[in-house]
């Protein structure tokens, strides 16, 4: 037990650290890919070893043209030195230099050498500057957009802190734990501008959480509230996806730690990325499939109508609340553009949802035997209405008067006021 609330308590004060600090640095400026991608120009890691352009966004969502457009970016393009509007910068090795010389850039002008293999002679080098962004009517949406992406993970972590301290001796309740502080991070970017050392661990914690989400996804479905049908004729099938998810992994870690040090050493596990990326993604799928097969399963067989009200609550949550989203990225990444506006705020109420019912579903409906601890005695009658607003209460005021100073040291670019 003291084991099992000592794991729950450093996985906390991790994931306070880290959704704190990106929460509150996704509203300052941006770095690294996405100081591009606020002038309208997607980049990414190719075959090649270079940073290459995937496409260049024409207009704003308000008519404006985008400054990477302006500048005449097209796709294709291969980035081989970045300069801010003093000059400075020169090439960067890899994903961690090149976010190191893009961290005090903001709204200002910037410069772009560039490789252009389509250009007529070919692999013609030539310099572009990117204009300075303008501040457009559609930052509001932006800020919204934020927002909600902000509150999910609150929501997110919040909740996966009730249910894992309210019963640390139940498994399904920590693998409960294990999966909404996952999902917390599946937007939550690393900041690979931090200090050496600090970024390696940022990046190591978003990698670890992101490629072990789907594996406790199909975990906890298969077991709770007992064990399914997958799980009671297939028992081999869990350690199966589990060491394949164990394999993903790491070769993830490799990849993309290769990647952050040095896109040429990258460019030689190019036929290993491919043949990574097809696998991993196939395992992922088929977890998580089984999963709400699973839940599926167990619903259908639930022994009580209330245990068949809560499992279909978490069904809804998990259909509608992760598939359209999950959609919604795969065609980001096949059509290599970012869709409106409308569509992401859809996504991301539908994302909410995941969640929402594992919140609704432990206050309401008694899960883990958590609302029988509620009702024990008046200092946790309130919990199903105010604990979550006392707790982010806390966590304001601890990360305003405690962690503040100490993000700021490690990130001086945030500062300590902005980081509350």
């Amino acid at each position: 037990m003291k084991r099992r609330i000592g794991i729950l308590a450093f996985l906390a004060v991790a994931a306070a650290l880290y959704q704190s600090y990106h929460i509150v640095a996704s509203f300052g400026p941006q770095r690294g890919a996405f100081l591009l991608l606020s002038r309208g120009i997607v980049v990414d890691v190719r075959d090649n070893g270079s940073l290459e352009v995937q496409s260049v966004r024409e207009k704003s969502l308000d008519g404006r043209g985008m400054p990477g457009f302006e500048a005449g970016l097209k796709t294709g393009d291969r980035i081989l030195a970045f300069y801010d509007a003093q000059g400075r910068g020169g090439t960067f090795e890899g994903l961690f230099s090149f976010n190191k010389m893009t961290e005090n850039v903001g709204d200002a002008p910037f410069t772009l050498r560039i490789l252009r293999p389509e250009a007529s002679p070919p692999d013609q080098e030539m310099t572009l500057t990117v204009p300075a962004r303008v501040r457009q009517s559609s930052s509001l949406r932006k800020d919204v957009i934020l927002g909600m992406l902000a509150a999910i993970q609150i929501l997110s972590l919040l909740t996966a802190l009730f249910i894992g301290f309210s019963k640390p001796e139940d498994d399904n309740a920590f693998s409960a734990f294990l999966l909404l502080l996952c999902f917390a991070t599946v937007f939550a970017n690393p900041d690979l501008s931090l200090a050496p050392g600090w970024r390696e661990l940022a990046l190591l914690y978003f990698l670890s959480l992101n490629g072990w989400i789907i594996y406790l996804f199909f975990r906890f479905f298969t077991l709770f509230p007992f064990p399914s049908a997958v799980e009671r004729k297939l028992p081999w099938l869990r350690v199966l996806i589990f060491w394949a998810t164990l394999a993903a992994w790491i070769s993830n870690l490799t990849l993309v730690f290769t990647a952050a040090y040095s896109f040429q050493l990258a460019s030689r596990l190019a036929s290993f990325r491919r043949i990574f990326t097809y696998a991993s993604a196939s395992v992922l799928a088929l977890a998580f499939l089984l999963g709400i097969i699973s839940l599926v399963l167990n619903m259908v067989q639930a022994r009580t109508r209330d245990d068949r009200r809560r499992l279909s609550i978490l069904l809804v949550g998990a259909t509608v609340g992760l598939i359209p989203p999950y959609a919604y990225m795969v065609m980001i990444q096949v059509s290599e553009k970012l869709l409106s506006v409308p569509v992401v705020f859809i996504a991301l109420v539908l994302f909410s949802l995941f969640p929402l019912s594992f919140a609704y579903v432990v206050l309401r409906h008694r899960v883990f035997g958590i609302r029988l601890i509620v009702r024990r005695g008046l200092q946790w009658a309130l919990v199903s209405r105010g604990f979550l607003l006392v707790e982010g209460v806390f966590i304001f005021a601890l990360l305003f008067f405690g962690m503040g100073p100490a993000l700021a040291a490690i990130a001086p670019q945030v500062g300590a006021g902005a980081t509350a």
